[in-house]
């Protein structure tokens, strides 16, 4: 299972500056919400055109995200896409919501600051892998101009959620974890993980710096979360679309989830 570490590795490797611009990117778009203290709904959109661009390099076998593939001729569904993860997000964010506001309801959320956190961020997690078990095909199926609707995602996730929920807590969340230690051993030395604006409106060169790489990092784990559900895909991908896999530069071995 840890093999989508190797895979997701080999593949920022060879598309580390195109990585590294995303981060920027991202970190840009930090620097603008809080400075104009504006809503942090403005990254939503880039977030999903990143992740996009990394369900087609992953599902056709391109090398290089930002390179034009000639032949063969391959479906272009960045719209889907669009429409399939907010479909997405609509229901995790419900989730979220009805569970936060049943435990604020029980006064179980914790009084420290930094356990208070872990608490949001473990719900966030919790919300994102449950959507992903069940319904997490319809992305790569989106991307791939495929059927995603919730019947047939569904229908697919109980198939898969197994391959599925094994990568995902071994990927992302415990990448995530481990970034959550980090940030917080970081904190430890005065060190802040954020958008690198001062309170004066200049610069903070370090705490940019250190944004940037986290930007990245993140970057990366949503990398090892499009490994696992296009893994998962490719095991219910109708006739058609495998007839378009079967074209792309390398094909990934399914012993991931062995």
């Amino acid at each position: 299972m840890f093999s989508i570490y190797a895979t997701a590795w080999s593949f920022a490797k060879a598309n580390l500056a195109v990585l590294v611009v995303y981060g920027a990117l991202l970190q840009a778009l930090d620097m603008f919400v809080e400075s104009t203290g504006s809503s942090a709904t403005y990254t939503l959109a880039p977030w999903v055109i990143i992740f996009y661009a990394l369900h087609r390099a992953f599902l056709f076998g391109e090398t290089q995200l930002l390179r034009k593939e000639k032949s063969p001729k391959r479906p272009h569904a960045m719209g889907r896409f669009f429409l399939a993860s907010g479909a997405m997000i609509v229901p995790a964010a419900a989730m979220l919501v009805a569970i936060a506001m049943g435990i604020l309801d029980l006064g179980w959320f914790p009084s420290d600051p930094n356990v208070m956190v872990i608490s949001i961020m473990g719900l966030i997690l919790g919300a994102f892998v449950l959507t992903l078990l069940f319904f997490g095909t319809a992305l790569p199926a989106a991307a791939s101009a495929d059927q995603w609707g919730p019947p047939t995602s569904l229908s697919r996730g109980i198939k898969t959620w197994k391959y599925v929920l094994g990568g995902l807590l071994v990927g992302q969340v415990l990448f995530t974890a481990c970034l959550v230690l980090i940030i917080f051993g970081l904190a430890s030395f005065g060190l802040q993980i954020g958008s690198g604006l001062t309170g004066t409106g200049g610069i903070n060169f370090v705490d940019a710096a250190l944004g940037l790489v986290f930007s990245t990092a993140i970057v990366f784990g949503n990398v090892l979360t499009v490994v696992v559900l296009c893994r998962a895909y490719e095991r219910v991908a109708p006739p058609e679309i495998q007839a378009l896999l079967e074209h792309r530069e390398g094909k990934f071995d399914a012993s991931v989830f062995a």
